[in-house]
């Protein structure tokens, strides 16, 4: 299961003005959040915008009674941002699996190709316990008013303090010395779209102001949680992935290089704990809000001339296809923001997967992903994935969508299990297809949250199979 829950400070900023107060309340969505996650009963939960005090106050210890354990990483943004960090979470039950090793970083301290000007070669964010340490943490966030933030945790260890040295290592790789200039819910605007005008580095060719690409990579704390689990019953193992990739569509040339850096840390990881078969070998499953569209359609401000057949995003092409090419529009060679000079630093140079090859759980079982994951009163569609390695894994069943698939073998949504106030749909099953419409603000749905639907992103859960 994946699922963006909408932290509550995002409530506060005016995005969501189409929903009454009482339905944007935290005490309203929590209830509804709560019966959501636990009619489902996945076995593994990815989440998102997850508050620090809902971690550890709420949702760690709910879960824990429910034979869950958690692993936890936040993000802050600075002095400037208000609320309270969020971060991704992700769960797993300890009756189905066991833990072997976790891993928390940031995109920013990956060791990438090309390098990120003036960081050293190495993750700072690489401190890994095995099943039964109990804690963990990753790098602080890099922004002077995050010092005191909690770090990466395990099991609701949410309060270990940030060393000095440890905020001094972070600062210098992050390179960021400032915090964003956007305010907090302009940092997780409900928009993405295939491709921003992004692209940059240190080095730049052509006429135009300096190019912004790594100085937004760099100062951005987007990152993952990794947990190498082995299937009790099948004595296999598994790579549990949670992530959220930057929100921007300015900048999808970084939400691309940030899933590069996460694929290639992913590898990195299987290597260490595996061999080097271990990133073919392991079967993945990797759940998030990626920020990205499958596929656009609809021209915006960011992409005003598409191909006939629409635009795949960036992140979306490299975790399906493997790799990026340098002409593909999100590539950082190839995106720029208006006025801004090209980057060198890419120029002729693929982006990849480093050897993954994911496929999207509901295209293996619809043929296509559904159209929207997220609907407001200005932006609706799919930016929420659950990709798995495709060799090894059966897609059984999938949550169905609260619109209807344009199969004749599903019922209206509610005789095959719908959601309904808080969720507790069933999975629908794996035939039929959801509408191929060119924009997803025409599917009848309406913006959320709501009465009835607690986040402005829908859940997506699967049911698999290992082969």
């Amino acid at each position: 299961m994946t699922y963006n829950l909408l932290a509550d400070k995002y409530t506060r900023g005016g995005w969501h003005s189409y929903c009454p107060p009482q339905h944007l309340h935290w005490d309203s969505r929590r209830e509804r959040i709560l019966q959501e996650i636990d009619s489902y009963s996945s076995d593994i939960i990815c989440l998102q915008e997850v508050e620090v005090q809902v971690f550890a106050g709420e949702l760690q210890p709910w879960l824990a009674e429910r034979g869950y354990r958690g692993h936890y990483l936040p993000r802050q943004y600075g002095e400037h941002v208000h609320g309270p960090p969020e971060g991704v979470a992700l769960f797993y039950r300890t009756e189905v699996f066991e833990l072997e090793q976790q891993h928390f970083f940031l995109f920013n301290a990956v060791p990438t190709s090309p390098a990120v000007p003036g960081s050293p070669l190495a993750s700072v964010a690489d401190v890994e316990e095995p099943s039964g340490s109990g804690r963990d943490e990753a790098r602080a966030a890099a922004e002077p008013g995050a010092a005191e933030a909690p770090l990466a945790s395990t099991s609701g260890s949410v309060d270990a303090p940030i060393s000095r040295k440890r905020e001094r290592r972070a600062a210098a790789v992050a390179g960021s010395s400032s915090g964003d200039s956007s305010d907090d819910e302009e940092e997780r605007r409900p928009v993405a779209s295939g491709g921003g005008n992004g692209g940059g580095g240190a080095s730049t060719s052509g006429r135009g102001r300096s190019n912004e690409f790594w100085s937004m990579f760099k100062k951005r704390q987007e990152g993952a949680i990794l947990a190498l689990l082995r299937h009790r019953a099948s004595k296999r193992q598994l790579l549990a992935a949670c992530t959220h990739l930057f929100w921007n569509p300015a900048f999808a040339d970084v939400k691309a290089f940030q899933a590069t850096a996460l694929c290639r840390e992913m590898s990195s990881f299987l290597t260490r704990h595996v061999g080097p078969e271990g990133p073919a070998s392991v079967p993945v499953v990797l759940g998030g809000d990626f920020n990205s569209l499958a596929r656009k359609r609809v021209p915006d401000v960011f992409d005003p001339k598409l191909p006939r057949d629409g635009l795949v995003s960036g992140v979306y092409a490299l975790l399906t296809r493997g790799s990026l090419p340098p002409s593909h529009p999100d590539h950082p060679a190839s995106r720029r923001r208006p006025g801004e000079a090209a980057n060198a630093d890419f120029r002729g140079q693929p982006l990849t997967t480093s050897g993954f090859q994911l496929a999207s759980s509901y295209v293996l079982a619809h043929g296509t992903d559904p159209p929207l994951t997220t609907r407001t009163n200005n932006f609706a569609g799919c930016l929420d994935y659950i990709f798995v390695s495709p060799q090894h894994f059966d897609v059984l069943r999938t949550l169905e969508l609260p619109y209807e698939p344009s199969s004749d073998d599903e019922g209206p949504r509610g005789e095959s299990g719908g959601r309904g106030a808080g969720g507790g749909g069933k999975a629908g099953g794996a035939a039929g297809t959801y509408p191929d419409v060119k924009d997803p603000m025409d599917v009848p749905f309406p913006p959320i949250p709501n009465e009835v639907f607690p986040s402005d992103h829908l859940s997506l859960a699967v049911i698999l199979g290992l082969r």
